[in-house]
């Protein structure tokens, strides 16, 4: 089976390709297919079964990294949350937990009993998954002392290898069959929608503002669409030396997993054309209604933001970093406005 993935970040910034090359980050990886970072910290994961990882801030390339663990059962999907790496163990029908503050890091299971789990996505403190058996989308709250698995959607048996969310619509590659849906999450019975088709085998995706990017495996290139067009036309953005597999943007630049490549890879900001975009249009708030944790999409940098209530009063301020999120858990049930430094003004609901 082949292994892929994708972790989910916006921008207030399109990329348009140039004849741009690849920087090279860390290289000698041992076939390299997901990655996450926490900081300044990449962390890739091997299909031979371990975690290694690089600062990025380091010179570059970086050979091998430095293993975080290995003797992992086919690993997959992976996200962070704070100190806690979450890995798929596919070979083994699990998600395992990593503490990465402990000195010599080992695994501990979180969800078994899964049917060949593929797929991980972490937005705020809900997980989302896919298994093979099934064709299943499920999700669970990382928070709870006792999760619980929520079925979203099933089907044939199918490969759900990314995922990434704008809005209320989470996105998903479908490795075999070579297409990227979605799903609205806040239909009680989500239905799914095509967005792209007759891809060849399709791997991570990331969302960018307005703009999918996606690896394309067996055509040895990442592309992207406009997922606000109602016909999205693919527009190649870089072909890479070997098999692209996990993308993940980060520092306003685009991490690619070269699995065969035996590499990770950037498309420096440098190399991009940079627009300017409307930052009402893309700045987003997920989840919206939300009754503990919201996070902002769009953010590039710090930024300082007050929240007022319906009178106006200010209730709250602070400043928020990408990948981070407001704490309303305290608030009172109604609607409230979010207001950035650069007057941009978002509402939302706490219910």
């Amino acid at each position: 089976m082949k292994h892929h993935h994708i972790v989910l970040l916006f921008s207030i910034l399109i990329f348009k390709p140039l004849s741009a090359q690849l920087i090279d980050v860390a290289t000698s990886l041992n076939l390299p297919i997901k990655m996450a970072n926490s900081g300044n910290n990449l962390y890739i994961v091997l299909d031979v079964g371990g975690i290694t990882k690089v600062d990025i801030t380091d010179a570059l390339p970086v050979p091998v990294g430095t293993f975080v663990i290995v003797g992992l059962n086919q690993p997959n999907g992976i996200a962070i949350n704070g100190n806690d790496l979450y890995i798929v163990e596919n070979g083994s029908g699990k998600i395992s937990k990593i503490d990465l503050t402990a000195t010599t890091p080992t695994s501990s299971d979180f969800l078994t009993g899964l049917s060949s789990p593929v797929g991980l996505f972490l937005a705020d403190n809900t997980l989302y998954f896919s298994e093979v058996v099934g064709g299943k989308i499920s999700k669970v709250d990382i928070s709870s002392s006792s999760p619980s698995v929520t079925e979203i959607i099933s089907g044939p048996n199918r490969v759900i290898d990314s995922f990434a969310i704008s809005g209320n619509y989470l996105y998903f590659s479908d490795n075999g069959v070579g297409k990227i849906s979605k799903i609205n999450l806040t239909d009680s019975t989500p239905s799914e929608e095509d967005v792209l088709t007759g891809l060849n085998l399709v791997s991570g995706i990331e969302i960018i503002g307005d703009d999918l990017y996606y690896s394309e495996s067996g055509d040895l290139k990442v592309s992207k669409i406009d997922i606000t067009s109602p016909n999205p036309s693919p527009t190649e953005v870089i072909s890479t030396p070997g098999a692209p597999v996990g993308l993940l943007f980060l520092e306003n630049e685009l991490y690619i997993a070269i699995r065969s490549g035996f590499k990770v890879s950037k498309l420096p900001q440098s190399a991009l054309s940079i627009e300017e975009f409307d930052s009402k249009k893309e700045l987003k708030l997920f989840p919206n209604p939300s009754n503990d944790l919201i996070r902002v999409y769009g953010i590039t940098s710090d930024m300082k933001y007050a929240i007022y209530n319906v009178l106006g009063e200010q209730i709250a301020n602070g400043v928020i970093s990408i990948n981070n999120n407001i704490d309303i858990k305290s608030f009172t049930n109604g609607m409230y406005f979010l207001k950035f430094e650069n007057d941009v003004v978002l509402s939302f609901i706490k219910n």
